[in-house]
């Protein structure tokens, strides 16, 4: 019984890529450490990750790996914090960045000899090296992300939350762009509503009558932003905008 349990941790061991000492030392290299979760990029100015999701598709002692890649602006966080607002990082599954642009897996076995599975490993950094890490290196700070989103050069393979913009701009001393965008968001929030565009919200959100919305929409992405946006100008004097 203790043999077939010690096999079978063993065979666990062959298929958990986190645990593969090359692959970690490869991600080490690329300057990612492991925490929680993810593997962890980090200066003053971002915050890089990668994790490893991975589906099993009924098949034992096997694993199907995708890769995810994500950033964030540590301000951004750290406001967002103060306001009891979450923000979700930008990121995509690396398979969408990569030629093909489709949803990609990379599937490690057991029954795999260690040649096989170390030449997958090694196309899987291969593939994070080329594709993934160009994307995050793309926006090393808030002006960047800006800047590529004013002249809507963004990646349209990432998803980003579009809270970002309203507090990168007023943490870079530009209110009217961070109203603007406000602006932007409802009213793209708006033309998806659940019953189809709904003409008196973008007529409120012109007007800037947010505090009205609700009586007229019951779709819940319009609804969870405007309580952002309720949050957001009730901190408009808070020294978090200037102490950063």
């Amino acid at each position: 019984m203790g043999q077939k349990v010690n096999a079978r941790l063993e065979e666990m061991n062959i298929i958990d890529i986190e645990k593969n000492e090359m692959f970690r030392n490869e991600l080490k290299r690329l300057g990612f450490i492991k925490k929680g979760s993810w593997f962890v990029k980090k200066n003053q100015n971002i915050i890089q990750q990668i994790a490893f999701p991975y589906a099993t598709q009924g098949e034992k002692q096997t694993r199907y790996y995708s890769c995810n890649i994500a950033f964030s602006y540590p301000l951004v966080d750290e406001v967002a914090k103060k306001m009891d607002v979450i923000i979700i990082q930008a990121g995509c599954q690396l398979g969408y960045v990569m030629p093909k642009r489709m949803f990609t897996e990379w599937k490690i076995s057991a029954s795999y000899s260690e040649k096989k599975r170390n030449g997958i490993l090694h196309d899987f950094i291969r593939s994070i090296e080329k594709y993934g890490i160009p994307i995050l290196e793309k926006y090393p700070t808030m002006k960047h992300f800006i800047a590529a989103e004013e002249k809507g050069l963004f990646s349209t393979h990432l998803l980003y939350d579009m809270k970002w913009s309203p507090i990168i701009y007023r943490l870079l001393g530009d209110e009217n762009s961070a109203q603007y965008y406000i602006q932007k968001a409802l009213r793209a929030k708006a033309m998806k509503d659940q019953k189809g565009t709904n003409l008196k919200v973008l007529e409120l959100i012109e007007k800037r009558e947010y505090e009205s919305i609700d009586n007229y929409t019951n779709d819940r992405g319009i609804l969870c932003y405007i309580k952002f946006v309720k949050k957001f100008e009730e901190s408009k004097d808070d020294s978090m905008w200037t102490n950063n």
